[in-house]
């Protein structure tokens, strides 16, 4: 580093932009702080990187830093960011499943990101592995949502692997369901995938007036234009 140089903290340099930044932006970029991947420019990705920051740090400097500039609209977006994200489509997924109704989203509970589940001793010799990743996980409903981008490239051995992961996952209690990328992008298909997903939580979804269905499709809009 050079002398004289100083830089900030990845959460301080958050709560600097959130002072000029929309809601749903701050959001976005702390999944990406806060999760395994980035945003580069145009169409560039980068995955499987290391998390810069999670939610519980953020929530600190949040506190240590009340009446700063962008503490306020730090604060408030946190509520709706989670740890671990892989992906701007599993983000994407996520908020679009679960932001409030008035924010365009189904209003869904919330679950972990990614969460590790460790295999008992004879799956664990069966599968040759000792955990498995939950892309969305419920825990009090043990229900694990896959993301699948590529469900339409499918071959003998894939569907066999995906078999083997469910049976994996029920010997521990767990459901799977999928949902895939013409899911996500499709409306209709997402509203369908919703009100399944309501129903394994326990949870009953309200039909959307005319406003609440131009809050949903702005979100859609905005969250899956450029992306995933």
């Amino acid at each position: 580093m050079a002398p004289g140089l100083l830089v900030v903290s990845v959460e301080c340099a958050l709560r600097q932009m959130s002072a000029d930044e929309r809601l749903l932006d701050i959001v976005l970029l702390c999944y990406e702080a806060c999760g395994c991947y980035r945003m580069g420019p145009g169409e560039d990705r980068l995955f499987d990187q290391g998390r810069l920051t999670t939610v519980d740090r953020l929530k600190r400097h949040v506190q240590a830093s009340a009446g700063l500039p962008g503490a306020g609209a730090l604060g408030r977006a946190l509520r709706f960011v989670r740890d671990d994200s892989f992906s701007p489509a599993e983000t994407a997924a996520v908020l679009l499943l679960c932001l409030p109704r008035r924010m365009g989203g189904y209003g869904l509970p919330w679950p972990e990101m990614n969460h590790r589940v460790d295999l008992g001793a004879r799956r664990r010799s069966a599968a040759g592995r000792s955990y498995l990743i939950c892309d969305l996980y419920w825990p009090g409903s043990r229900l694990d949502v896959e993301y699948d981008s590529d469900l339409c490239h499918t071959g003998s051995q894939r569907i066999a692997q995906d078999a083997m992961r469910r049976a994996d996952l029920f010997d521990r209690g767990i459901s799977v369901l999928t949902l895939t990328k013409g899911q996500l992008y499709d409306e209709e298909g997402l509203d369908v995938f919703a009100a399944v997903l309501a129903r394994q939580l326990g949870y009953r979804l309200r039909p959307v007036d005319a406003r609440g269905l131009a809050s949903r499709r702005a979100l859609r809009s905005e969250l899956l234009g450029s992306r995933c």
